[in-house]
C-alpha cells in the first residue's frame, strides 16, 4: 500500500479559510481561496500602512520690510558706495582711510545708536546733493525728511551718552564726533537749494551745537589710549602724519599784526585769549593748506581754548573776527560737498556783525579769497 504524502501543518492561515475549515495556501495580500470564492481575505487587513507624511511645518514668512526699512538701507547703500569717500580726503593721498571708513568705521557704527544714526544723515544729505547736481529733483523732500529724522535722533543720543564716557564706548564716541560736525555743515548745506549765504544767521549762533559737542567729547577721550589702539586708531594715525609743517610766510606775518591789534585795542583778557586762538589756527594752516583734508581744518574748533569759545557765544566781535580767519581754511575745503558755501555764510554773518571800522579792515583778507580777488591764500603783507 503506497505511503500517503507528508505534509506540513500550518496554523497560520487567514481567518476565511480556518471557518471554512479549508487549506489555506497563506498567499498575501489575498489567499487563493478567498480569491476564488471572491471573498475578503484577512490577509489584507495586515498589510502595512503607508507611512503618514510628516505635518508640514508652517512656513515662517518675513513681515515686509517698512517704507523707513528701504530706506535706510538705501542710505546704508548709499555711504558704502559713495559718501565714505568724501568724507575726509582723496583715495591718492590714503587709500587705507578711506577704506577704514568704508568698512570698520560703520561695523563698529552698528553697535551705537547715535553712531549709525550719524551715518545715516549724512548719507540722505549726500543723496539729496547727488540728485540735485544730476538735475534729479524728484523724491528730495523723502531725503530731506530722513536726513533731519536721523540728525536730530543722532544728536539727542549723543547727548545723553557725552556724560557717560566709558572705555567701552569712547572709540564710537571719537569716530562718531568728526561726523557730527559734517552732519551738521551738511544738514544746513542741504536744507535749501540756495546758497548759504543768502540764509539768515540765528542770533548768537557763532557757535553751533556741534562745535560744543566735538570739544566735549575730544576732552573727554584726549588721553584715553584705548581710542587710540581701537577701531578708531586708523584716524589717529592719520593725523600723525601730518607733523607740525610750516606756514606760509605771509600768513604767519598777517596772523601776527592782527595779534598785534588785539594787544593794542582789546581788553587785555579778551586780547590774550583771541590772540592764543590765533596762535592755534596759524597751527592748522601750516597742515590744512598743504594736505587739502577736512580733518586739519574740523580740528581748530576741537583744539581752541574754552575761554575763547565763551568770546564767541558772547559774540565778542574780536572773537568773531578771528572765526572770520577760519573760513580762508573753510573755504580751502570747499571740495567737500558738505563743506561748500560754509566759508561764505560764516564771512558774511561776520561781516554783517562786525561793526567797528578798526576790525571791520580785517575782514578783507578773507573776503579777497573767498570771493576771487586773490587767486592765492595770502594775505597782503
Amino acid at each position: 500500500m503506497p505511503l500517503r504524502q507528508a505534509h506540513l501543518k500550518s496554523r497560520n492561515g487567514c481567518l476565511q479559510c480556518k471557518r471554512r475549515r479549508v487549506k489555506c495556501d497563506e498567499s498575501t495580500p489575498l489567499c487563493g481561496a478567498c480569491s476564488k470564492h471572491r471573498v475578503e481575505c484577512s490577509f489584507a487587513s495586515r498589510l502595512p500602512m503607508p507611512p503618514s507624511p510628516p505635518p508640514q511645518r508652517a512656513l515662517q514668512y518675513a513681515p515686509p520690510l517698512s517704507p523707513s526699512s528701504l530706506m535706510d538701507l538705501e542710505l546704508l547703500h548709499n555711504f558704502t558706495s559713495k559718501t565714505y569717500s568724501t568724507i575726509t580726503c582723496s583715495a591718492v593721498i590714503s587709500p587705507s582711510l578711506r577704506e577704514f571708513y568704508r568698512t570698520t568705521y560703520v561695523q563698529e557704527a552698528f553697535a551705537y545708536d547715535y553712531f549709525i544714526h550719524s551715518i545715516l544723515a549724512v548719507s540722505a544729505f549726500h543723496l539729496v546733493h547727488q540728485r540735485r547736481q544730476s538735475g534729479a529733483s524728484a523724491s528730495l523732500e523723502k531725503y530731506l525728511i530722513a536726513g533731519h529724522t536721523h540728525h536730530n535722533t543722532a544728536l539727542r543720543s549723543f547727548r545723553q551718552t557725552l556724560d557717560d564716557v566709558t572705555d567701552e564706548n569712547c572709540s564710537a564716541m571719537f569716530g562718531c564726533a568728526s561726523l557730527i560736525a559734517i552732519m551738521s555743515y551738511a544738514q544746513l548745506r542741504t536744507a535749501t537749494n540756495q546758497p548759504l549765504s543768502d540764509s539768515p544767521r540765528k542770533a548768537n549762533s557763532f557757535v553751533p551745537e556741534w562745535f560744543t559737542l566735538m570739544r566735549g567729547i575730544s576732552l573727554a577721550v584726549h588721553n584715553n589710549e584705548n581710542v587710540k589702539s581701537g577701531p578708531m586708531a586708523p584716524i589717529f594715525q592719520r593725523i600723525e602724519t601730518y607733523g607740525t609743517g610750516k606756514v606760509d610766510s605771509d600768513i604767519s606775518s598777517y596772523l601776527k599784526r592782527l595779534c598785534d591789534a588785539f594787544a593794542q585795542h582789546s581788553d587785555a583778557k579778551v586780547g590774550r585769549v583771541c590772540c592764543a586762538a590765533v596762535d592755534m589756527l596759524r597751527e592748522s594752516f601750516a597742515t590744512a593748506v598743504q594736505q587739502r583734508e577736512s580733518m586739519p581744518v574740523l580740528a581748530w574748533p576741537v583744539t581752541v581754548h574754552e575761554e575763547f569759545v565763551a568770546l564767541l557765544e558772547m559774540s565778542i566781535q574780536e572773537a568773531v573776527l578771528v572765526l572770520a580767519q577760519f573760513c580762508v581754511l573753510l573755504f580751502e575745503i570747499r571740495g567737500f560737498w558738505w563743506a561748500d558755501g560754509w566759508a561764505e555764510y560764516i564771512l558774511k554773518s561776520a561781516d554783517d556783525y562786525i561793526v567797528e571800522e578798526r576790525w571791520r579792515e580785517w575782514l578783507r583778507w578773507p573776503s579777497d579769497v573767498i570771493y576771487g580777488k586773490e587767486r592765492e591764500v595770502s594775505p597782503p603783507s
